[in-house]
């Protein structure tokens, strides 16, 4: 994978684990990034935008697309699988010159609660986020799925990744997926993870890393 393609990354852990504050210092730096925000937990960092509308979103995105933007967008509750699908839709287009060379910068799409939104049996209808996660790469397109549940998110996601950031878990069905995904090594240091810290997965490598 050449130095411009897009990046996988998922964040998983259990509620109170450290993954919010993980990917909130992840998203400062960014300065071109929209948050899937069912929970509405990144509206209030600097910088950032809350959006609480599609039309909303299109409307911001047509006029910066090829600028800067720190976007928090909070779905409609009980339709998430059919808003990802939308938003991922978008960023598709928007991105769709940097394939051919007319545009230089990346986005980064981040997912909160991905098991809602790109459940195990997502529609298939709702395939956009689906495509992103296949073909997006050479769009410039960086993902970040974050979820509790990582056994509840589709193999779609998990078998794409380059990067994991694994923080405390404790269901049997999510320590299987750190073992299938991350190897037996791995599902062993999480289970012993001290608060707040976890494990990283790059290129076959594994790391322990302690609280920050």
């Amino acid at each position: 994978m050449s130095d411009r393609d897009g990046k996988r990354m998922a964040v998983f852990g259990m509620s109170g684990s450290g993954k919010s504050y993980f990917t909130k210092n992840m998203v400062k730096g960014l300065d071109r990034v929209v948050v899937f925000d069912p929970e509405e937990e990144y509206g209030d960092l600097p910088g950032f935008q809350e959006i609480t509308s599609y039309r909303s979103l299109l409307e911001v995105l047509y006029d910066c697309w090829d600028g800067a933007f720190r976007i928090a967008y909070v779905p409609p509750a009980g339709h998430e699988q059919r808003a990802l699908h939308e938003v991922s839709c978008l960023v598709e287009r928007m991105q769709s010159p940097y394939k051919d060379g007319k545009l230089d910068k990346r986005t980064t799409l981040v997912v909160d609660e991905l098991n809602l939104s790109f459940p195990l049996n997502y529609r298939p209808e709702f395939d956009g986020f689906a495509r992103i996660v296949s073909r997006g790469r050479k769009r410039g397109i960086n993902v970040i799925g974050v979820t509790q549940r990582p056994a509840e998110v589709a193999t779609r996601f998990r078998g794409n990744l380059d990067r994991i950031a694994c923080f405390g878990l404790s269901l049997p069905n999510d320590f299987a997926v750190v073992k299938e995904t991350m190897g037996p090594v791995a599902e062993t240091e999480v289970r012993s993870l001290p608060k707040y810290g976890h494990v990283f997965y790059e290129a076959g490598e594994l790391s322990v890393r302690a609280p920050t």
